[in-house]
């Protein structure tokens, strides 16, 4: 426990030290804070309408403004963002889970199974990461169950080869090779040696499949090919505010553009200091630049 509670401290206070990861942590919290309680931000109902109230510019009542059915925008904002963001870690997760099994056992299999594999993977990363999304939700539809599916998959390729990389590293180690000599079963290699060095690089990556991830499910419904609505996602505000609105109301399109690009970029920053912690010969470059600009 005291390990753990250490970690932590030194986990925050290394955050809390540079301005911009600071603000980048304060920004995942309240967007954490949207995820679990949107009511307790959100001042209007989402979903309500009121032509009465359309169109009208940010005021006390109205943070973000109204758009043009006369629905809070700010609310929208925030009850957004629990789409958006839970799609996102989900698939990201996904992703990486999948990418990382499929690509270790391509390694250690080899043959035939890797060639196949690999082949697939260069067909697959053909395909621009929106595009192939994109053709996937058009084929199976625009449920959640397809987004979701189509963004996994649209991801899975890009973990595969970096896994493959990571792998081809790993297994290279005099310990991995000590306990072939030794008799271990190929499973019992993956499971005891494999993935416990493995599992730390390629979370690194999921800040950036999250932010992809995110940035995906926003586009598909800025295409008209996301959740259907009233559901209040980002990317169909920016559809709602890039029409019509786009003069007249700017607020419309403007914040959920910001808040999109706030998401983005901290999950950036976060992933930048992930990646940082899980990776010591980074850290040690780091400091020995920073010891070399003082002397």
């Amino acid at each position: 426990m005291k390990k753990i509670l250490g970690y932590i401290s030194n986990t925050c206070w290394g955050l809390a030290s540079k301005p911009l990861r600071f603000f980048g942590l304060i920004i995942i919290a309240l967007l954490g804070v949207m995820i679990l309680f949107p009511e307790l931000l959100a001042n209007h109902d989402p979903f309500e309408h009121d032509l009465g109230i359309r169109l009208r510019s940010p005021n006390l009542s109205y943070y973000f403004g109204t758009d043009g059915l006369g629905r809070d925008v700010f609310s929208r904002v925030v009850f957004g963002a629990r789409i958006s963001i839970l799609l996102g870690l989900g698939t990201s997760i996904l992703a990486t889970v999948f990418g990382s099994f499929i690509g270790t056992i391509s390694v250690y299999h080899g043959g035939k199974l890797d060639f196949v594999l690999q082949r697939l993977v260069d067909s697959f990363l053909g395909f621009p990461f929106l595009l192939l999304a994109l053709i996937m939700v058009i084929s199976i539809g625009t449920t959640i169950v397809a987004i979701t599916i189509a963004i996994t998959v649209s991801l899975t390729p890009q973990v595969i080869r970096i896994t493959r990389v990571l792998v081809l590293s790993i297994i290279s180690e005099p310990y991995v090779e000590a306990a072939e000599s030794l008799g271990a079963t190929r499973f019992r290699i993956i499971i005891k040696h494999i993935f416990p060095n493995l599992i730390p690089q390629v979370s690194v990556y999921v800040a950036g499949l999250f932010g992809a991830a995110v940035v995906g499910e926003t586009t598909l419904s800025f295409l008209g090919l996301g959740l259907p609505p009233p559901s209040p996602s980002w990317g169909r505000m920016l559809l709602d505010g890039i029409g019509d609105y786009s003069e007249v109301a700017p607020w419309i399109l403007g914040f959920p553009a910001i808040a999109l690009g706030l998401l983005v970029y901290c999950t950036a920053l976060f992933g930048d200091y992930v990646q940082e912690v899980m990776n010591p010969k980074l850290r040690n470059i780091k400091v020995r630049n920073l010891q070399s600009e003082k002397i």
